[in-house]
């Protein structure tokens, strides 16, 4: 920067207008200038907030063809241009950054995935079999106690405590195994794993369900399916946690070209307005985490909802035309 007038422009930042350029000692290119015939010249910057972003010149071939009122009309045309320039560069910035936390985000859940598939694999083989075993043992020792007459009301009495906690303690394991990763998602898909966790869960909380599955006899992209059981997931803990719901509709179409998911409660609703984002105290997290997968996959999530109204959420996401397993599911509901 400084070579030429062009590059004179660029450190100074004022414009320059020449009579005939062809005469002017500080020319870079002299042979280019002659040999194209160049007289009248003029150089502005380009500028975006006071920074100089590029030079824009213009040559004619008759000398002194620019005027001063030309000059500041190419001076006013360079500061839009250059704040033009500032803003497409901002936009690819915003673009390249959007573009980074989408593919961090992929890798957090698809490591999220693979960590929770780990977990629930370890639970079933080392804990959960730990647990049996010991539910085994204290059945066996209760049994063997009532067999001898071995009259310990206090003892026995913890030994039966001991056990029911034991049997819970495996229930609540198998439950986590479910919430980590249901064997049903793989063995037999997405639409039965979303009824079953859905009655499973809502149904331990008095809460009714009617489920319809519209064109669900086909496997999915493992992303796809992944997606949606875990949407309809969230949605299902938010409706146990905040909507105080007595009724939840769930309705899953699937067509060659989209699956769109809606499920619908009658609990108490809330201002959607108001939860544009995710709130220090965690409100909204739930929401954002959704509507985030969701646009992993192309899809979209669409809130509504209303104090005393209830709620109603409705994600569509597209299916690619390769993405399509034949292989019946047979799980409409």
């Amino acid at each position: 920067i400084g070579q030429g007038i062009a590059g004179r422009v660029a450190k100074t930042g004022e414009p320059v207008l020449l009579e005939d350029i062809s005469r002017d000692p500080r020319v870079a290119r002299s042979d280019l200038i002659s040999t194209e015939g160049l007289k009248g010249f003029a150089s502005v910057p380009l500028k975006a907030k006071e920074k100089v972003v590029g030079v824009m010149n213009m040559a004619s071939h008759v000398p002194g063809h620019f005027s001063e009122d030309d000059l500041y009309l190419l001076n006013s045309m360079g500061c839009q241009i250059g704040a033009a320039i500032e803003q497409a560069k901002l936009y690819h910035r915003l673009a390249n950054a959007a573009k980074r936390y989408q593919t961090l985000l992929q890798h957090a859940l698809t490591a999220q995935e693979d960590e929770r598939k780990r977990i629930a694999r370890e639970l079933h083989d080392e804990t959960s079999q730990a647990i049996t075993s010991l539910t085994l043992s204290l059945q066996a020792i209760i049994e063997l106690m009532e067999m001898k007459g071995i009259a310990d009301a206090d003892l026995m009495g913890r030994l039966r405590a001991i056990h029911a906690h034991t049997v819970h303690t495996g229930s609540e394991i198998v439950k986590l195994m479910k919430e980590l990763r249901p064997t049903l998602l793989d063995e037999l898909g997405m639409p039965t794993a979303i009824h079953r966790y859905a009655k499973d869960t809502l149904h331990a909380r008095g809460i009714n369900i009617a489920a319809e599955f519209t064109g669900t006899d086909k496997r999915f992209a493992p992303e796809i399916e992944v997606t949606l059981f875990r949407v309809a997931q969230g949605l299902i803990g938010n409706i146990m946690k905040h909507s105080e719901a007595k009724n939840t509709s769930i309705k899953l179409e699937c067509n060659a070209d989209k699956c769109v998911l809606q499920i619908t409660d009658d609990g108490k609703g809330f201002d959607v307005s108001k939860l544009t984002r995710v709130a220090p105290s965690g409100r909204g997290a739930g929401l954002f985490t959704i509507k985030e997968r969701v646009k992993l996959v192309g899809g979209n999530c669409k809130v509504n909802s209303r104090p005393g109204q209830g709620t109603k959420v409705t994600v569509n996401i597209p299916i690619p035309r390769d993405t399509i397993d034949e292989k019946d599911q047979g799980t409409n509901s």
